[in-house]
């Protein structure tokens, strides 16, 4: 392993001459882009979005071949896997002694493998994973367009601070490569934490995540209760105000339930995404958390009957009367739909459904069902309306 010296702990400061390269998809990683900007750093390469030809993929390893630091903030972890790990990959392609940052969706497991892997390589890997309340990631989301194309730190680092001050940034690595990239770290968050090794950022973060659907969960359902009994909703702003148990963030989505207000905050998709990723950890680790999978299948739910652009709000939705969230865009009907989708699947088989598209089997004779375009809209993709729970 390349021993580091004391002159590398400087080197990627605001304003350094080493090369990064940045690879991201979608908001969050728009977000993670500007914030570094506005802290002053610059990038050889920035792209947003992750490849997906030939051609887009041959060009990764090219990219990096010059990097000092590569970061990347993916979606999910098999975005992060085919990104790191592919043949022409950025650990195909990065040259000893690069370090490498990765800010996506991970699993603690990939984050220990990548890690492994980049010491073989004589690079330096380090996980950094962000958690953050509803404030924070609302705040956050007003603050890119007034960012992103910003190039005087001096005039936005009060709104780059106020964007993330609730966020907190879930570091695992070697402590050494830790100090090295802590500007990097600072610029991201202005909360940040040493978790442990790599992989451990990653289960301290899906760790807030379980906690969160937890609290999400008992927020709705106290919410749901009080409003059947009668309660007034003053006074129940007001019982939550007094609950030393009942945190700002958790008053504040009191707040938007109330006033029904289900699109302000952050995403749905995105969180979804979290607690997919929560759950299979927790099954590596051979735990069952029934909060948890509870969350995850009234979430699914509500994505399925149209409320995937919602906020994390929105599960009070699911407790509501149908005549309610219809005017709030969603539609039951759908619900039944899949339910019915699924009886067929139970009927047939549930093999009758696969392989609808990216059908390689050229045998007439297996038996397998093949999907064309003049088949009956009654046989929707099973993705579609499921989880992969």
């Amino acid at each position: 392993m390349t021993d580091i010296s004391t002159a590398q702990l400087d080197v990627f400061k605001p304003g350094s001459t080493q090369q990064i390269v940045f690879i991201g998809q979608g908001k969050r990683a728009e977000l993670f882009a500007a914030r570094l900007r506005v802290a002053g750093f610059s990038f050889a390469e920035c792209k947003l979005s992750a490849p997906r030809t030939n051609a887009q993929t041959k060009e990764l390893a090219q990219t990096v071949a010059n990097a000092g630091l590569v970061i990347t903030a993916l979606e999910n972890p098999q975005e992060v896997e085919a990104v790191y790990l592919g043949e022409h990959g950025i650990l195909a392609g990065v040259k000893p002694g690069s370090y490498l940052l990765d800010v996506s969706l991970c699993t603690p497991r990939l984050a220990r493998e990548l890690h492994a892997l980049a010491s073989l390589g004589e690079c330096f890997f380090v996980e950094a994973c962000e958690a953050g309340n509803a404030e924070a990631c609302a705040a956050t989301d007003a603050t890119t367009n007034a960012t992103a194309n910003t190039t005087s730190a001096h005039t936005t680092s009060a709104h780059t601070t106020s964007a993330h001050t609730n966020t907190r940034l879930f570091v695992g690595g070697d402590t050494d490569t830790v100090q090295t990239l802590q500007p990097v770290f600072e610029a991201l968050s202005t909360s940040v934490l040493l978790v442990g090794l790599a992989g451990q950022g990653a289960s301290a973060k899906l760790a807030a995540t379980i906690c969160q659907a937890g609290a999400m969960m008992a927020l709705v359902e106290t919410i749901t209760f009080a409003l059947n009994s009668k309660v007034e909703p003053a006074s129940i702003l007001a019982m939550f105000a007094t609950d030393p148990y009942v945190t700002p963030a958790m008053c504040d989505l009191a707040h938007h339930i109330l006033d029904e207000q289900f699109e302000n905050g952050p995403s749905l998709e995105v969180f979804f995404d979290e607690l997919t990723v929560a759950l299979d950890a927790a099954d590596e680790l051979d735990l069952a958390f029934p909060v948890l999978e509870t969350a995850h299948q009234l979430y699914d739910l509500l994505m399925m009957v149209g409320g995937n652009h919602k906020a994390l709000q929105a599960l009070a939705l699911v407790y509501r009367e149908e005549a309610y969230c219809e005017k709030q865009g969603l539609d039951w009907g759908l619900a039944q739909r899949a339910m019915d989708v699924y009886e067929q699947a139970a009927n047939f088989g549930f093999e009758y459904f696969d392989s609808y598209e990216d059908d390689e089997c050229t045998d007439p004779s297996c038996g397998h069902r093949r999907y064309s375009s003049s088949d009956d809209d009654d046989y929707p993709r099973m993705d579609d309306y499921f989880s992969s729970n």
